[in-house]
């Protein structure tokens, strides 16, 4: 039983959104986020359709990226909240 739960978390953490986005769609999503911190509906919708990516994924990796970028900036994870 222990065997088949440590199988099953692993194959959880190869299936997240870091594995299936290429490196050029990165560099894609780094441009719009120089561009732009957070993204509306819309936006998420046309920027993953676009970049033939699921919505999940594109906003999943925007929130980690806007993590890393609030930590960079020396920022509360609040900031920008209201």
């Amino acid at each position: 039983m222990l065997q088949s739960q440590n199988n099953r978390t692993s194959n959880e953490k190869n299936s997240s959104y870091v594995n299936r986005i290429k490196p050029e769609q990165i560099s894609a999503l780094e441009q719009e986020f120089a561009k732009v911190k957070t993204l509306h509906n819309t936006d998420l919708e046309l920027l993953a359709a676009e970049m033939n990516l699921d919505e999940k994924d594109v906003q999943a990796w925007y929130v980690d990226r806007l993590a890393i970028w609030k930590k960079e900036q020396g920022l509360s994870d609040g900031f920008g909240q209201l």
